[in-house]
């Protein structure tokens, strides 16, 4: 299947799940709608950064900080896992995970849009990765590998910001109302924080890198 071809089976398959957790899926799981939402803007802006396209690196650098403003909403679905316990998945006498469909469907969402997200959205990631090593820094390994990790860093601050402060991307459009608490938000805790989620995010790009490896079918035993 070609790479076009793979980006619109993407916005159709995201397009339909928008449109099931508007109308289908009620409190306190109605976040899903906005989270979703949020975290497919930066993988459609990845779809336009690529190939030489665009071609005016003025232009390129636009779409670029347009994407790292909303990649942190990919990853951040990760966090929304914590949500589960809403469904109090444990029998109180048996204290067994409960069986109820219900339950499970709502697992089902919170996880699979969370894992499907983050596997594209690291996808992504490496494409605009290259794209800038490339286009500023000759398409030097070192350099591709310093700007992948940089991002990952300001992914890990994003997610904090968003799940901690409550400031999603949309209230950068007021930033009077954001800078004081983002200033004050640098304590031990934070930073425990930024360092936890900086490595999950490397271990998970590992783990996708492993995976194309071994599944590589090109590369010698």
């Amino acid at each position: 299947m070609k790479k076009t071809q793979l980006q619109w089976l993407i916005r159709l398959a995201y397009g339909f799940f928008l449109l099931f957790a508007f109308f289908f899926i009620t409190e306190p799981f109605d976040f899903i709608f906005l989270n979703t939402l949020l975290a497919y803007i930066p993988i459609e802006l990845g779809f336009h950064l690529g190939n030489g396209h665009p071609k005016h690196n003025g232009l390129f650098l636009i779409i670029s900080i347009l994407w790292l403003l909303f990649y942190p909403n990919n990853p951040y679905l990760i966090t929304d896992l914590f949500h589960l316990s809403l469904l109090h998945p444990y029998n109180p006498v048996t204290l067994l995970i409960r069986e109820s469909p219900h339950l499970w469907l709502y697992f089902a969402y919170l996880v699979g849009i969370a894992l499907v997200s983050t596997i594209i959205g690291f996808a992504t990631l490496k494409n605009v990765a290259h794209q800038i090593a490339q286009r500023f820094f000759k398409a030097s390994l070192k350099a591709r590998f310093i700007v992948l990790e940089l991002i990952l860093f300001l992914t890990s601050i994003g997610i904090y910001i968003g799940r901690f402060l409550r400031i999603h991307t949309v209230y950068l459009l007021d930033p009077k109302a954001i800078l004081k608490p983002i200033a004050n938000m640098w304590q031990l805790n934070s930073w425990l924080f930024f360092l936890t989620i900086f490595i999950l995010c490397n271990c998970i790009y590992l783990s996708i890198y492993i995976f194309g490896k071994l599944t590589d079918n090109s590369t010698d035993n």
